[in-house]
């Protein structure tokens, strides 16, 4: 058609004028934005190293136990006949808690018990009637030996029964009338109510840092007026964590079940440099604090010692009077 090569014609021409200005035209420069500000660290979060005297202590859980616990049991095989005690009963000493069956052997008790009061009625006799020497011997041997099988049928019978071996509470029983029974196997638990101990429970790391003799604190957790101090006089086990605390004088009357915060003096450190415990960080067995140096925070690793209170001990890495962040 004559129309195309016209329309070629403005093609190119219209092309190169275009080309040019595209291929210079500047890149408008992006608006600067500010850079973000911020202090490296809160003033208020700063924690100062100070001059303190600090207490190197470890609390745990005081309570007041019985001194005497024991399980009891039958010497011998048998059938539940009676129980005579509940858990929660209080029980004198030598009081009958639980029997086995033992009909036949209260006949036989009932028959030497007969033996011997004939036995002491024949002797008797012979003496009003003056026998002679050996008749008395003879009627003196019978009492004798009746008394004898009357006293090893009432062993026997004690050998069928659980009685109390001191005052006490009765804290547990698990027995039903007609049960079978083995001997030696523990039916019932008794804890004695005359003589009280404190014990104090720890974690076993503190535990371990305990010796005998060291003071402690014992308070309270809801009345800060009942407080008093004691000495640690002994374990309860020799790998246990927990110990025997002796109350000293001016300690309150100490009832069953009481519970304290139990605080032992492990040692004392007076002057020592300081600061809060939450100041100090850890990575693996390093411990470092962030401090304060020329209006930045700066890690620097430090030897810690005496824990108390919140508190602890800074022996190298830090001077005093120098500040830490506590973020």
């Amino acid at each position: 058609m004559p129309f195309r090569p016209l329309l070629l014609v403005l093609i190119l021409v219209l092309v190169p004028s275009c080309g040019p200005e595209l291929a210079v035209r500047p890149a408008e420069p992006p608006t600067p934005t500010a850079a973000p500000t911020r202090t490296p660290y809160d003033p208020a979060d700063l924690k100062t190293v100070e001059r303190r005297d600090l207490l190197d202590t470890v609390t745990g859980r005081a309570s007041i136990v019985p001194k005497l616990t024991d399980e009891l049991f039958f010497l011998r095989d048998g059938r539940i006949g009676s129980i005579d005690a509940a858990a929660g009963d209080e029980v004198k000493q030598g009081q009958v808690l639980a029997r086995l069956e033992q009909t036949d052997l209260l006949y036989q008790i009932d028959l030497a018990r007969i033996d011997v009061e004939l036995a002491e009625l024949q002797e008797r006799q012979a003496r009003e009637k003056r026998l002679p020497a050996v008749d008395l011997a003879i009627a003196a041997k019978e009492v004798e030996r009746t008394q004898l099988a009357l006293e090893r049928l009432e062993t026997e019978r004690k050998s069928l029964e659980i009685t109390a071996p001191y005052a006490g509470r009765v804290s547990e029983i698990e027995l039903k009338p007609g049960q079978e029974i083995k001997a030696y196997d523990p039916v019932a638990t008794i804890v004695g109510t005359e003589e009280l101990i404190v014990v104090a429970e720890f974690s076993a790391p503190d535990a371990a840092r305990i010796k005998v003799g060291q003071e402690v604190a014992l308070a309270d957790y809801f009345d800060a007026k009942i407080a008093f101090n004691g000495v640690i006089v002994g374990q309860t086990s020799a790998t246990g964590t927990s110990v025997v605390v002796e109350p000293q004088a001016g300690a309150p009357d100490l009832k069953l079940g009481d519970t304290f915060k139990v605080t032992v003096v492990l040692g004392r450190a007076p002057g020592v440099l300081a600061i809060p415990a939450d100041t100090v960080k850890s990575i693996g067995d390093r411990r470092y604090v962030l401090l304060v140096d020329q209006g930045e925070l700066r890690r620097v690793y430090v030897e810690t010692g005496v824990e108390s209170e919140g508190l602890v001990e800074i022996r190298s890495g830090l001077e005093e009077g120098q500040q830490v962040s506590a973020r």
